[in-house]
């Protein structure tokens, strides 16, 4: 029971929603809404990434401007959770696509951008994931993809096999 407190299935009915929508997982999305800010919806950071995805306000610009599913008043608005969700759940399943499906390339990209992992593949082109995420030159991203993955088997330890998607 204090495992699932510590890994809260958080905003429950919004994530399988955006899931189903996007493919993603909805222990991914979980994951990442986890680390960013531990769902809490009014989270600022210094750089100034809001609310619970922790999404900049430029990158939700530029999404609802490419992603039909995101409008610019769920931009606007980062601090309502089930925005922030359905934010960053398209801006993952785009590094998710851009990364053909590897995993640790889109955690990346989600954390530092996708020009910056560009940079990092085309120095390490055939590095092994271990080799690569130890090369990325942010500590931040370092942590980020490890602490995202780890929290990613934890969902699915905890929720997987029993009515995951209840």
């Amino acid at each position: 029971r204090w495992r699932r407190v510590q890994f809260p299935r958080a905003y429950w009915e919004e994530v399988k929603a955006v899931a189903a929508e996007t493919g993603l997982d909805p222990y991914l999305i979980l994951a990442v809404a986890r680390q960013e800010s531990f769902f809490r919806a009014h989270v600022v950071s210094p750089a100034g990434a809001t609310g619970v995805m922790q999404l900049m306000p430029g990158t939700a610009q530029w999404l609802a401007s490419v992603e039909p599913a995101v409008s610019s008043e769920h931009a606007g608005h980062l601090t309502y959770p089930a925005n922030s969700l359905r934010l960053g759940a398209y801006y993952l399943m785009r590094m998710v696509e851009r990364s053909n499906g590897n995993l640790l390339y889109a955690l990346a990209s989600y954390n530092a951008g996708p020009g910056n992992v560009s940079k990092w593949q085309k120095r390490l082109p055939h590095a092994p994931p271990e080799v690569f995420l130890e090369a990325m030159p942010f500590t931040e991203t370092r942590h980020f993809v490890k602490r995202v993955l780890g929290n990613y088997g934890a969902y699915h330890s905890l929720y997987s096999g029993r009515g995951a998607m209840e």
